[in-house]
């Protein structure tokens, strides 16, 4: 079996990627509780908006802008439906047990299921996935980002409400970015990415009963508004963006597995944000995680 090619411009996007989604929970842990239902709407669509822009300037320039077929409105369907379900899960459990724990579930998605789901689905980096250096490398990053959570006083709660609300967050994860890497190899990323984003705001409107209502739209104060246009920019638009290309240059597996470094990201942003004390076990666990994650990419 030939070895992968390293691309250093896909890591690149990877890692940025990374870094962009995990200053998502700083950004939405200083937005109060009860404002949920804009923290789980308003990025949808200030992250799809500057996508389906660009899609229609191309189309304008004769370029092929996005399908329209049933096939392709019924997967961007699926996939907002897969990204609406995992944000909701995502803000009830940042606000139950914290950003860096809830980082870890997502961690469990990006580091085991977006490969395995990919290579069941559509033999999406069999060379890597079939690869024992490259399990070997995704046990090391998680391992990494696990000693973060430990050395912090990070613990699991466990109990049924708690799993039931931590461990759709993996599978979700890994349906929705196997779902879009695979749509993306056919098409531009703004052609997929910006219909799928929309598809999760408009259906993240159904949700809004669960998080205080629709009301919650429009009474936010102007700071809120410009936060989430924050998170918006840079997590459904920027780092979408940076992973997918990532994905199209080598395999969705690559930046799949960079995506262990979230939980070290976001700490780091606790930390330098919001001042949240750092223990040494949680310095620690940094260089593992991305010693983990480039023996990975190396594999």
């Amino acid at each position: 079996m030939s070895r992968p090619k390293v691309d250093p411009v896909a890591i690149g996007l990877a890692f940025v990627a990374s870094f962009l989604w995990a200053a998502y929970y700083p950004f939405i842990v200083v937005v109060p509780a009860s404002w949920d239902g804009a923290v789980l709407a308003f990025p949808f669509l200030f992250g799809a908006l500057p996508l389906l822009a660009l899609n229609a300037i191309r189309g304008l320039h004769g370029k092929e802008t996005s399908p329209l077929s049933k096939n392709f409105l019924g997967m961007c369907l699926l996939g907002g439906a897969f990204m609406a379900l995992l944000q909701l899960d995502v803000i009830l459990s940042t606000r139950a047990v914290g950003a860096v724990l809830t980082a870890i579930f997502t961690l469990l998605g990006d580091v085991v299921a977006i490969p395995l789901f990919s290579f069941l689905l559509w033999r999406e980096g069999a060379s890597r996935v079939l690869s024992w250096k490259f399990w070997l490398g995704a046990a090391v990053a998680a391992a990494g980002a696990l000693l973060a959570i430990v050395g912090g006083g990070g613990d699991l709660p466990l109990g049924w409400r708690f799993l039931a609300l931590e461990l759709p967050i993996p599978l979700l994860v890994g349906a929705y970015f196997a779902l879009v890497a695979q749509m993306t190899q056919k098409a531009r990323i703004d052609q997929v990415v910006g219909p799928v984003t929309l598809s999760g705001f408009v259906l993240s409107l159904l949700f809004l009963p669960l998080l205080g209502g629709p009301g919650q739209l429009v009474a936010p104060p102007a700071w809120v508004y410009v936060d989430l246009l924050a998170v918006g920019l840079t997590t459904f638009f920027i780092a979408p963006w940076a992973f997918f290309g990532a994905g199209k240059r080598v395999s969705i597996v690559i930046p799949s597995v960079v995506n262990a470094t979230i939980p070290i990201f976001t700490l780091l942003l606790m930390v330098g944000l919001l001042g949240t004390a750092i223990t040494p076990l949680e310095v620690l666990g940094i260089p593992i995680a991305f010693g983990g994650a480039f023996l990975a990419i190396l594999s």
